[in-house]
């Protein structure tokens, strides 16, 4: 129930928001986020010896050999994948990974940092390989710089979860200094949610054991990998698996869109039955059915060429709290200082919808409560 009302809802977020916010792009189709607008990042913990259940030899050796390398902790989380992607497709289409190895990152040396993979360089370090708060600030700063370098100071979209580091105030106030909007998911939904856990994580994993299997058919290395690596050797072999698996997802335009279609990431403006019927969120009964007809009268509010102008008073806005609110939340930079705003996504049905669209939107038309009526309505019936 709580991820359908999340999909009927996130139609409002493609909506021109409010006067003073620049929105240059603007369709009938997508709102203010085209598909290669929409990013999505999220952790997967990744072990140095990904898959150790098969056996191995090379192509002229005579003899099986069992493949281990080393110590059997190497088979636990060694690093984190901090994983980015898009629904963009062909030049548009993103996919990049921050890596996170165990350790404190001292005493590195100048022969492993020219080792690393320039997609996946400079690696990040954090005692448990964990995304933390003041990691998540450094992957948040590097994400920001890319998007200018992409988007410019258009606005883009990024579903996350709801990790405490990613519900830092700091970290979201970065975000909304490049115009990144960011909406989290349903608190213990993301498997069913996010388009990173939907398959493009376990897809990058399925790659690195893939490029793992093709580099130890050559003796040297079968020779190397059963004597055992160092942990800079490892760190310098995992950044080149890791970058050749990450540029395999990037060029896979099919597999991207689709897991942002099946968890609803790729929603359009407008309720379209044959585009809704692709989200397919995992472990949920089928069918499953976003509202999918509106009345007429009501289409051209969401059919408008361009953006309608806008305003939210300050006043109408809920508290910014992130720790205190346990719903899902859009986060937005609401002023011209940049600060954080929380607007709460989920409430009752019909007798919040007025004050849902207020906080959402700020004053707008008797219509536009209307729709908002008219879809929570819908789904309450369903519901039933």
């Amino acid at each position: 129930m709580q991820i359908l009302e999340f999909h009927a809802k996130l139609r409002f977020v493609f909506l021109p928001q409010r006067e003073g916010v620049n929105d240059e792009f603007f369709d009938n189709v997508w709102g203010r986020f085209p598909p290669e607008m929409r990013y999505n990042m999220d952790q997967v913990p990744l072990p140095f010896v990904v898959e150790q259940e098969r056996t191995f030899t090379s192509h002229d050796d005579a003899h099986v050999h069992i493949r281990s390398c080393g110590a059997d902790g190497l088979t636990k989380r060694q690093y984190t994948m901090h994983i980015f992607v898009n629904a963009g497709e062909g030049q548009d289409g993103v996919c990049y990974v921050e890596l996170i190895a165990r350790g404190k990152g001292q005493r590195l040396s100048q022969v492993e940092k020219a080792g690393w993979h320039p997609l996946v360089s400079p690696v990040l370090f954090q005692k448990c390989a964990w995304v933390d708060r003041p990691t998540m600030l450094i992957i948040a700063k590097k994400f920001c710089i890319k998007k200018r370098e992409r988007h410019g100071n258009r606005r883009v979209l990024l579903f996350a979860d709801n990790l405490d580091a990613h519900c830092w105030e700091e970290v979201l106030n970065e975000f909304a200094r490049a115009n990144v909007l960011v909406v989290f998911v349903v608190p213990g939904c993301t498997d069913a949610i996010q388009p990173i856990d939907a398959g493009i994580g376990r897809s990058i994993r399925i790659y690195i054991g893939q490029e793992l299997d093709t580099w130890l058919m050559i003796n040297d290395n079968l020779d190397k990998w059963e004597k055992g690596f160092t942990a800079s050797e490892r760190r310098v072999m995992m950044t080149n698996l890791l970058a050749r698996a990450v540029t395999k997802v990037q060029g896979d335009d099919s597999l991207r869109v689709k897991c942002f279609e099946r968890t609803g990431c790729l929603l359009r403006l407008t309720a379209d039955m044959e585009h809704d019927a692709k989200v397919k969120p995992q472990g949920l009964k089928l069918p499953y059915s976003i509202p999918a007809s509106l009345p007429d009268h009501l289409l051209h509010l969401q059919q408008s060429s361009r953006p309608a102008e806008i305003h939210v008073p300050d006043e109408t806005l809920p508290s910014s709290s992130i720790e205190e609110n346990e719903t899902d939340a859009i986060h937005d930079n609401a002023t011209t200082d940049n600060a954080v705003t929380t607007v709460e996504l989920t409430s009752a049905f019909v007798d919040r919808c007025s004050s849902l669209v207020i906080e959402m939107l700020g004053d707008i038309s008797d219509d536009m409560i209307e729709l908002a009526t008219y879809i929570f309505t819908h789904i309450e019936e369903a519901n039933q």
